[in-house]
């Protein structure tokens, strides 16, 4: 069914995977739509034809109808399930979202849950479900009848929260039209018309309003009717704004600017600085240029007309050239003509001491010293004048509150920034209409743009003249590509011009800074900025008070972390930083330090992980990702010895979490200094293989590996440890149990001379699982326990769910409980620092073990879990080895082809080293049973099939067999 949607909001239609209508016969189209309004429940072959015929019967109305069910089948191209034939009748089960009307009610309900233009986004996008009325060739059908008129009537009710919600954002204008064609289908919907009252009295057209009313008041009377309360609440209104208006106080309509297109995203930040309005007589808006400061300010301002009878005034700062020029805006702005010889600030504050009254001062940045004095004067002098200010820092006046404005929220297709480039998007050309792959390419772009407001209109204007995906594709021209926005204001005429403003406003030290800086990829601390800057010529003591500068014209993001500030900047902002490197020829000189302090601080977390911190170490990693990935890639094809370093460093920390890029780092690495005598090729080249094993390539980790032992013993034969881990990890894998110990051994050895406790345990813990895999758990259980003692030396929570975990694997035939106390103290230690290889590997056995005491249930959650480890890190040996035990649970509840499907892929040669031991046994016992349960031809045919999926299909065939296995039986 994946691919497939069905329209009930209008005639009654079905689109395939490629957005074509599939030719059906009114009966079909008849048949699908009884079917689609009773979706997921039989319905009986009776219905249908009554549906089909009436009374107008063919001479087999079965026959007829079925072959007309085959017709629809055949056309939903045969899928599992989407139409079946089941006791009760015939059945179509598809997803709420393939369906236009479960659709348009999911956005209705949803959109109760959010306030603001958000609802307002989302009900539009409801009502375009919509082509037609509901049914609209079926609805005179009496067993349709019911369901059309239900779903016309939910329009009605969508198109009136519409519009009320277009009026809780001051969008009156855009509510009206709509009203009133609505009460040309319905004149009897009393709620619309008050709200059509509504909007027409917010845009001053109070007269026309209470005609509306009239009109309608007297239709009621001679039938004998009175308006409703809501009607008459809303004529009371319509009456007191009137009053209000014809007052002599002309600047209760304000001279605040009428917004040209609606506010996205802001809810929360309007009602906070509405809130901080009632609390401050100064509020500044703060943040980077081109973040929405001004709408912002525009849409707070109107909120609270209410409050302000004397006047909003909005003052526009960005063409003041001198300060003086501000209290000169301010004072024409209000009308003041100067009098006497009084500053003008203090005639301002005169002239508006007694109103109550909302100033707007708006671009403050380039005269914060006169807009400061002039925001102090005023609330000094005054005793109701307050000001709200914009600016890409504070003002730094007394009594100042502030509201750092931030980019909007850009994770996803249904993300604030998402919601206003599909908005801008539209208004560009209103033909556009979103496909299937148009939100999730609009959330990228707008991810990629840090949720900038001026950047993503930018963009939506863009795509007038290119497609998304390659607006997409081009984004890394974004300062050049962004360009032809205001007219009117020329810092928003390209994303360029407005960076170029505020970095023209720094001194040369900060221009310094901030170009350096932006060679981060993600949040950096003083010490890591202290180090790019090195050779830059800046003072050291200089640093800090630049960086604070930096941070006050909103340039530079700071926040707190356990480990103190960190600052970060929006890529936007570091595409012009490493822009103006290139044209200044900073840039080779500070990749090569923003490299050195990767090395340095990959080694600094090498050894923070392998101890009590590393949870917190972990989080810096995470943090620094980004970073230590770009630094990789110039060191490797600069300084490929010390790209070495930075995969050695960073070993355990990829082999406890699973993070395979890492691995593929040492690939590159490894392979760019093969022919160096690097003390830290070795580890490189182990640590390539590990990623190969994982993998499931195997050829290659050996490969790796010997050539890691090779210049090992060309240099010194203590760096063989990381290849000897490998070699030991092979011959586990493959069965060759003593060979697995004996490299395990030598390489603990070398591991504690060189005070690698992380390795130690890894080797203690390997070891005990090859003793315990050959029957030797006389020597299995030392060797583990060793392993613990080691772990809690380290302190390393990795290090310690690791040594729980060999415990609990070698005690599970001996002792089953005593080993599920260990797994589970391993799984809470791994899940407190994010160890995801090492919780696979403890869900694995506890499933295992669950398998073992009946609780199929426990059994078949924890493979789900280890599964999606499995996929999420791409270790496909890991999921090969999951498989062998887990078709022997599944054979056990009676799944038997998904077990049949997966025995063929566990056991095919290309999927892994062959099966040994008891897997082996278990698998042979297996293919017996599924053999006598299935018969020869199809357990033959089912495995053939598995050996045939590739390794992303085996992935999630696993996941789905577990998941069925588990609704079966009541997991």
């Amino acid at each position: 069914m994946a691919g497939y949607r069905f329209g009930l909001l209008g005639t009654v239609e079905c689109w395939n995977r490629d957005g074509a209508a599939l030719t059906l016969s009114r009966y079909q189209r008849t048949a699908l739509a009884l079917l689609l309004v009773d979706m997921g429940r039989p319905v009986s072959a009776d219905r249908l034809i009554e549906a089909l015929w009436g009374d107008s019967l063919p001479a087999d109305p079965r026959a007829a109808l079925r072959s007309h069910i085959a017709r629809v089948r055949r056309l939903l191209s045969g899928e599992a399930g989407p139409l079946s034939t089941e006791p009760g009748g015939y059945c179509l089960r598809a997803q709420r979202d393939q369906v236009d009307a479960c659709r348009f009610e999911d956005m209705l309900a949803s959109a109760e849950e959010i306030d603001g233009e958000g609802r307002v986004v989302v009900l539009d996008r409801a009502l375009a479900c919509w082509r037609a009325n509901a049914l609209v060739e079926l609805a005179d059908l009496p067993l349709f009848e019911a369901e059309a008129r239900r779903l016309d009537a939910l329009r009605g009710i969508a198109r009136e929260r519409r519009a009320k919600a277009l009026l809780a954002v001051q969008r009156a204008a855009t509510a009206i039209p709509d009203l009133e064609a609505l009460l040309v289908e319905e004149p009897q919907r009393e709620h619309a018309r008050a709200l059509l009252m509504d909007a027409l009295s917010i845009e001053g057209r109070q007269t026309d309003a209470l005609a509306l009313y009239e009109h309608w008041r007297h239709h009621l009377i001679e039938r004998g009717l009175e308006p409703s309360p809501e009607l008459r609440e809303a004529e009371v209104r319509v009456l007191l704004h009137t009053q209000r208006a014809t007052r002599d106080c002309p600047r209760w309509f304000s001279l605040l600017p009428r917004p040209t297109s609606s506010l996205v995203g802001r809810d929360d930040d309007v009602a906070a600085v509405v809130d901080l309005l009632d609390r401050a007589r100064i509020v500044t808006l703060v943040g980077p240029g081109g973040v929405g400061k001004t709408r912002l300010a525009i849409a707070a301002a109107a909120r609270v007309l209410d409050r302000y009878p004397g006047g909003t005034w909005f003052c526009d700062l960005s063409g003041a050239g001198e300060p003086a020029d501000v209290a000169a805006i301010v004072a024409t702005t209000i009308g003041l003509s100067e009098r006497g010889a009084d500053p003008i600030p203090i005639q301002v504050a005169r002239q508006l001491e007694n109103e109550h009254t909302l100033v707007v001062l708006d671009c403050c940045e380039r005269v914060l010293d006169s807009a400061a004095e002039v925001a102090e004067i005023l609330s000094q002098h005054t005793a109701y004048a307050d000001i709200l200010a914009t600016s890409r820092e504070r003002l730094s006046a007394d009594g100042e509150h502030l509201w750092p404005v931030s980019p909007l929220g850009a994770t996803g297709p249904d993300s604030p920034a998402a919601a206003l480039f599909a908005d801008r998007w539209q208004a560009v050309d209103p033909t556009h209409r979103s496909g299937r792959a148009e939100p999730a390419t609009m959330a990228r772009i707008c991810e990629r743009l840090d949720g900038l407001p001026l950047a993503i209109e930018l963009a939506a204007a863009r795509s007038k003249d290119v497609s998304l995906p390659e607006l997409e594709a081009r984004l890394d021209q974004r300062l050049t590509l962004l360009v032809d926005g205001s007219r009117t204001r020329p810092r928003h005429r390209s994303l360029n011009a407005m960076i170029e403003w505020s970095y023209n406003e720094l001194d040369e030290r900060a221009r310094v800074v901030f170009r350096r800086l932006g060679i981060f990829c993600g949040p950096f601390d003083l010490d890591a900025a202290r180090t790019v800057l090195s050779g830059s010529g800046l003072d050291d003591r200089d640093l800090v008070p630049v960086v604070l500068r930096l941070v006050d014209c909103s340039l530079v993001n700071r926040s707190h972390s356990p480990a103190g500030s960190v600052y970060s900047m929006l890529d936007t902002l570091k595409e012009f930083g490493l822009e103006h490197m290139g044209q200044t020829g900073e840039l080779e000189e500070t990749s090569k330090a923003h490299a050195a302090w990767a090395v340095d601080f990959c080694e600094s977390a090498s050894n923070g992980l392998a101890g009590h911190d590393e949870e917190a170490w972990a989080v810096r990693v995470y943090d620094s990702f980004d970073d230590v990935r770009a630094a990789l890639d110039w060191l490797v094809a600069n300084d490929d010895d010390a790209a070495c370093r930075v995969v050695a460093a960073l070993h355990f920390f990829a082999l406890w979490r699973g993070e395979c890029e890492i691995f593929r780092w040492a690939e590159r690495a490894a392979n760019a200094a093969r022919d160096r005598s690097s003390q830290w090729l070795p580890a490189a080249f182990a640590a390539a293989g590990t990623g190969a094993w994982q993998r499931g390539e195997l050829a290659a980790a050996r490969h790796a590996a010997q050539a890691g032992l090779a210049r090992s013993r060309e240099m010194d034969d203590s760096l063989s440890r990381r290849p000897l881990d490998v070699m030991g990890d092979l011959a586990l894998l493959e069965g060759d149990l003593p060979e697995a110990v004996r490299c395990y051994r030598r390489a603990r050895h070398l591991a504690l001379e060189c005070g690698d406790l992380s390795q130690a345990v890894w080797d203690d813990g390997s070891s005990a699982l090859a003793h315990a895999y050959g029957g030797q758990t006389e020597l299995a259980i030392p060797a583990a326990q060793q392993a613990l003692r080691t772990a809690r030396e380290s302190g390393s929570p990795s290090a310690l769910a690791y040594a729980h975990f060999a415990l609990g694997e070698v005690e599970m035939e001996a002792r089953p409980e005593i080993a599920g106390r260990h797994l589970d103290e391993a799984r809470s230690q791994a899940s407190t620092v994010g160890s995801r290889y090492v919780l696979a590997l403890v869900d694995l056995s506890l499933a295992s073990l669950s398998g073992r005491t009946r609780d199929v249930q426990s059994a078949l959650r924890h493979y789900e879990s280890v599964l999606t480890l499995w996929l999420r890190s791409g270790s496909w040996t890991g999921q090969w080895v999951t498989l062998r035990s887990l078709v022997t649970l599944l054979a056990s509840t009676g799944a038997s082809c998904d077990a049949a499907l997966l025995h063929g892929a566990a056991t095919h040669p290309a999927r892994g080293p062959e099966p040994y031991g008891a897997d082996a046994r278990r698998l042979a016992r297996a293919e017996v049973r599924l053999t006598d349960e299935l018969g020869p031809s199809l357990f033959a045919e089912l495995a053939e099939r598995g050996r045939r999926l590739s390794k992303d299909q085996l992935g999630e065939e696993a996941l789905r067999a577990v998941r069925s296995a588990a609704a079966r039986t009541g997991a």
